[in-house]
């Protein structure tokens, strides 16, 4: 094998090279041709024979079945005929020159995958040929690592179909400005363990290992756009960012199987966009293992027809027919798929509830529907975990409807009380249902004359009824809460339920 280095471009490396030493045998065959006879016998003794006449090859992978090949060129061959054709022979024999070579229509044809320029080499002998076949797996695993991080359907629906792997959802939560990891959440589906289990398909609630960790210093500062409120799988864990790196580091870890060039990693990333948060915390994959981006996957369904027909989200009322290269977020994918779990309440932009509705996505993309139907959050509540904090939101209720968070909290008959003001009927027809976004109140019609918040909430609990006591008190937390820290809101959330239970 020549010691130079030359890049080539692999388009036109489409003949397996051993297939054309094969297909050559195939032809004496099939047409009695005494090849053993001729004086060019010895070029087909054997493959390593075959080889000493020089043929130049590439490494490429087939994009139809993935298989790597030790590739060459029709032009070589071509050389090859012409070499047998004119070569002298032996004095006393005839005829004086070589014979001519009959063409082959059976030659293994390959369509490269690659698109960048590979390593030529010259090959003319076995042992040559041994050291670049050692080379396929590496090329063929780091093939098919390209194809399932561009979408390819087909790749990804045979790592999928197999129940051998490891999928790992993530969402992170970066900021802009300074680059800091301010919230990670992930998702986790251990498709064997399953299947050696008997349970398929997963059931997400029940199913996926979850997690949401937030850094306690981006929580301090506000710097979070969300709340651990909001977190609606699982608690929510405040830790320092300085471990926050150790923590992913640690998942990752023991999820994940060693590095090699020749083996697939049992571990497959999956994220709906770009791969988030590793590069920031400074964690490294290994270099063997598959990342899924389920927007790349859903667009090439899409535009492959496995989707059907559906109108742009992105375009106004009535909307337009969706372009086969467009791509959607992941609220629009859900919707399309059937599973809104925004409208369920788990309010998206949220690490953790994204990294759980990207492993749902993909589950539902490759047809494996769970049984129990679209999961629907349990209950938010305040964690039994020691760093879990409760939602701000909670106790600053808005009437505006601008909050994003959702509580599944139950307002008291008293609090919802309608005072005697508005309860006739004459009353009640210049009364509007006043959906209120925040707080305790979240989720009601509250009838309320249009007015000042202040009127508003007095129209909401009777004078003098003990429930007044409890809104005073109320408003007075809420009011101390808005100026103190996390500490003060811990404290107040304290003080709240004792005197609502009083």
């Amino acid at each position: 094998m020549a010691s130079d280095f030359t890049l080539v471009d692999p388009s036109g490396w489409d003949l397996d090279l051993h297939s054309v030493y094969s297909a050559y045998m195939g032809y004496f065959e099939l047409h009695n041709v005494p090849w053993y006879e001729r004086s060019w016998a010895s070029l087909f003794s054997s493959f390593d024979a075959f080889l000493a006449f020089g043929w130049p090859a590439v490494v490429v992978t087939d994009a139809r079945t993935g298989r790597a090949h030790i590739a060459t060129r029709l032009t070589s061959v071509g050389a090859f005929n012409k070499m047998v054709k004119t070569r002298r022979v032996p004095r006393g024999s005839r005829p004086r020159f070589g014979e001519a070579m009959p063409p082959l229509n059976n030659i293994m044809m390959i369509q490269p995958f690659e698109t960048t320029q590979r390593h030529l080499r010259t090959i003319s002998d076995s042992a040559a040929y041994k050291k670049l076949y050692a080379t396929l797996p590496a090329a063929a695993q780091s093939a098919r690592r390209m194809r399932v991080r561009l979408g390819d359907v087909n790749a990804i629906r045979r790592l999928w179909e197999a129940r051998d792997c490891v999928w790992l959802a993530v969402a992170a939560e970066v900021s802009e400005r300074s680059g800091n990891v301010n919230a990670w959440g992930y998702a986790v589906l251990r498709a064997a363990h399953l299947e050696g289990s008997g349970i398929w398909p997963p059931h997400p609630a029940d199913n996926y290992r979850k997690g949401y960790y937030i850094a306690a210093e981006a929580l301090e500062r506000k710097a979070l756009h969300s709340s651990p409120r909001d977190y609606v799988w699982a608690d929510a864990s405040i830790v320092p960012r300085a471990k926050l790196s150790e923590i992913v580091g640690a998942i990752v870890s023991s999820l994940a199987g060693p590095e090699s060039e020749s083996q697939p990693n049992p571990l497959v990333v999956v994220a709906h966009g770009d791969l988030p948060g590793f590069a920031e915390l400074k964690v490294k994959l290994p270099g063997n293992v598959f990342v899924v981006d389920t927007q790349l996957l859903e667009r090439h369904m899409y535009a492959q027809g496995m989707r059907g027909q559906m109108l742009d989200p992105t375009a106004p009322p009535p909307g337009r027919p969706r372009g086969a290269s467009t791509t959607l977020s992941l609220t629009a994918l859900l919707r399309t798929l059937d599973a809104d779990l925004p409208a369920r309440g788990a309010p998206a932009h949220v690490a953790g509830n994204d990294a759980f509705a990207t492993l749902l996505a993909l589950q539902l993309l490759m047809g494996d529907r769970p049984s129990s139907g679209t999961p629907s959050p349990p209950r938010p509540r305040f964690g039994h975990s020691p760093h879990s904090l409760p939602n701000l939101s909670m106790l600053r209720p808005t009437l505006d409807g601008s909050s994003r968070h959702t509580s599944h909290y139950s307002p008291s008959p008293s609090m919802m009380a309608v005072p005697a003001s508005v309860s006739s009927p004459a009353a009640m027809a210049g009364t509007l249902p006043v959906p209120v976004s925040g707080g305790p109140f979240r989720g009601a019609a509250l009838l309320a004359t249009p007015g000042s918040p202040r009127r508003m909430h007095a129209q909401m609990v009777a004078p003098g009824s003990p429930s007044a006591t409890v809104a005073r008190r109320e408003g007075k937390e809420r009011r101390r809460v808005s100026a103190g820290g996390i500490d003060d809101v811990v404290k107040g959330v304290g003080h709240l339920q004792t005197s609502s239970h009083t």
